[in-house]
């Protein structure tokens, strides 16, 4: 979003916030590192956001094509980190260039990349080892109501496009709001608490850096995320745990930062259940908020995964709440 991927489109607003977070969250953690010479791509509409001393900035131009500065800069490098959605590909189009210029990419690999974009692809995937919401393509969708559902891009990132019905009228509403159905799905709604996962991955294992709560308001049958409580405080990790191993073990091309979306809903028993909802295989917006509640350096344990496992350690234990809308 700020890295000259929409250099001729106007920057949605919260997404450019968004992505400003993330980047800016990472850059502090690289400049802490020492013996690493870094350079980061910019619109340059955003090129003051960055003011690291130690920084290379290559400032993609209006008239500019994104994808031919990226090929042209990457070769001068050892490692490549993208921060990009999975919408439309981009995230995987970005790590196949790598790959085919022979950069290392901190990053899953490609298949894993768009496994995960296919929202109805990573439900099928886990369905076996893991509770998940009813899901369906669009397309081949026939709803029946009670119970609620929510439409959404099938790679869509965040809340975005995110829509509730909950009758007849309200889904026939929805789909005069959307131009292409083939590209979105129908899942069953859950009602719970919106939890992410944050996690390292290699070689189909993983480690888990925190638990956070997103915080989503339903305004108009439309999802906002708001806001995010990143490390909450969780007595038993035991579940969690089951998650990431189920997941490591279905998609062991999973690499690096990975965020897992979860409904956690009250059991019969008193422990609370989980749903799968979807990965994303890439930095998401919890992770500015973990080194402030955890004292790990995020960066630096992605990069010890070249060679090593991540340490873990933490030097404190706090819960840090981003606000994501003004």
């Amino acid at each position: 979003m700020t890295g000259g991927g929409l250099v001729a489109e106007k920057v949605p607003e919260s997404l450019a916030r968004e992505g400003c977070m993330m980047l800016q969250t990472l850059l502090a953690e690289l400049s802490a590192l020492k013996g690493l010479e870094c350079a980061v791509m910019l619109d340059w509409r955003y090129q003051n956001t960055v003011s690291e001393q130690r920084l290379t900035k290559i400032i993609v131009q209006p008239h500019e094509e994104f994808y031919q500065v990226l090929a042209r800069t990457l070769p001068d490098y050892d490692v490549f980190w993208p921060i990009a959605p999975e919408t439309d590909q981009v995230l995987s189009r970005m790590v196949r260039l790598s790959v085919e210029i022979g950069v290392k990419c901190a990053a899953s690999c490609p298949s894993a990349i768009e496994l995960c974009t296919d929202k109805l692809a990573t439900i099928n995937a886990l369905k076996s080892v893991f509770p998940v919401p009813e899901t369906h393509r669009l397309t081949a969708f026939t709803p029946e109501f009670p119970p609620v559902w929510v439409i959404k891009p099938i790679d869509g990132v965040g809340c975005e496009k995110m829509t509730l019905v909950y009758d007849k009228k309200s889904y026939r509403q929805c789909l005069v709001e959307i131009d292409q159905p083939e590209t979105f799905i129908a899942q069953r709604y859950v009602t719970g608490k919106a939890i992410s996962l944050s996690v390292l991955f290699k070689a189909g294992q993983g480690w888990l850096l925190c638990c956070n709560e997103q915080q989503i308001n339903i305004g108009d049958d439309h999802f906002v995320l708001t806001g995010c409580r990143v490390n909450r405080a969780v007595d038993d990790l035991t579940a969690y745990d089951k998650v990431i191993d189920a997941v490591a073990r279905r998609i062991p091309g999973l690499w690096g930062y990975v965020g897992i979306d979860l409904i956690e809903t009250p059991g019969k028993t008193g422990k609370h259940q989980l749903q799968v909802l979807e990965i994303n295989p890439r930095l998401t917006t919890s992770f500015a908020g973990i080194p402030t509640a955890t004292g790990i350096n995020v960066a630096e344990q992605v990069l010890r995964l070249f060679d090593d496992e991540p340490d873990m350690t933490r030097s404190h234990n706090e819960t840090v709440t981003l606000t994501l809308q003004k």
